[in-house]
This record gives C-alpha cells, sequence and structure tokens, in this order.
C-alpha cells in the first residue's frame, strides 16, 4: 500500500504485494523449494495460508505478472545468503526515481487520451 500510494506502477507494488503469495505457490509446486525455507520460514507459511491447493495454483499462474512474482521471490531467497554482497539501498534511489517518473508521465499522458 505503501509503494502505491507513493506513485509506484502496479508492475512495482504487485511484486512486493505478492511476496508471500508467491511463496504459497512455490511450496506447492516445487518439493525443494519447501524444503529449502528455513523452519522460521515454514512456521510462517502455515500462518499465511500455507502452500496453495489445486485451483489457487492455477489461478495465480493465470496473473499477468505471475513469472515476474516468481522471480522476485527468488531473488529474495538469494538475498538472504549470509555473506553475500548486495549494493547498499541509496544505489537503488536513480532507479526508483526513474520508475516513479514514468509512471507519473504515463498517468499523465493518459488522462489527456481520456479527457
Amino acid at each position: 500500500m505503501y509503494l502505491e500510494s507513493r506513485g509506484f506502477p502496479p508492475e512495482v507494488y504487485e511484486l512486493v504485494r505478492d511476496h508471500v503469495v508467491a511463496k504459497r505457490y512455490l511450496c506447492a509446486v516445487d518439493e525443494q523449494y519447501y524444503e529449502g525455507l528455513s523452519e522460521g520460514s515454514k512456521r510462517s507459511l502455515e500462518f499465511q495460508g500455507g502452500p496453495f491447493k489445486g485451483s489457487q495454483i492455477e489461478q495465480f499462474e493465470k496473473d499477468p505478472l505471475f513469472a515476474e512474482k516468481v522471480q522476485m521471490r527468488k531473488f529474495d531467497d538469494g538475498a538472504k545468503i549470509i555473506g553475500a554482497k548486495v549494493p547498499f539501498i541509496d544505489e537503488y534511489r536513480e532507479i526508483a526515481v526513474k520508475v516513479l517518473d514514468l509512471a507519473r508521465k504515463s498517468e499523465s499522458e493518459a488522462v489527456q487520451v481520456h479527457g
């Protein structure tokens, strides 16, 4: 909700919003993924609704950002590697500003088209 309120487009804030959704999906379709979770993450999965079942899997696979959401979850998992070198948050500022500028420009153009 915060990212949406700050003007980020759905292609950004939905990836964050559906972080747990992607976890539930991956646990349902990939036993190795589940086995690779920490004990804490396995416990929290139960509070988060557990692995998807049946139609939940199919419904998520129809999401227009399905592949991106799954990949984002995997990126996050990779960032949990102890000792991994990652850039400081300040190094992402320029990217965030560009995304916000593009979102505002697209919104402005849409308003002009639809009057």
